[in-house]
Order: C-alpha cells, then structure tokens, then sequence
C-alpha cells in the first residue's frame, strides 16, 4: 500500500468522526436519552422524577377555520 493511498483513508475515516453526533448514530442505548433538538419542559428531581414547568409548555394559537 502506498503512503499516498494511506494518507487519503486517514483522512476519509477522520471526517466521519468529525461528522456530527444524533440519535441516528450509536448504540441503541444512546438514541433513546439523546433528542433532535426540542426545547424541554422541566426538569428532573435528584429523586429521578420530572417536574413540568406550565410555562415551558408550548401554546399554540390558531385561527377559528369554520366556514371555509
């Protein structure tokens, strides 16, 4: 193998650890703690229970459609 071919597997190989880190990559265990962005609500106890904070909650306002 030549040192040119090498050098250019060493660096695909290095943008794939570069790339960033999602749910979709990683073990099973790690997608089911890790979100996609979403804001949260709350918050946990030391006690391991969640607290949801009313105004974290969001509102949404809409239109009356009736007539349409």
């Amino acid at each position: 193998m030549g040192v040119l071919a090498a050098a250019a597997r060493c660096l695909v190989r290095g943008a794939d650890r570069m790339s960033q880190w999602t749910s979709k990559r990683g073990p099973r265990s790690f997608r089911g703690r890790k979100g996609r962005g979403a804001k949260g609500i709350g918050f946990l106890t030391s006690g391991c229970r969640f607290v949801q904070i009313k105004e974290m909650v969001p509102e949404f306002v809409v239109p009356d459609l009736t007539g349409f």
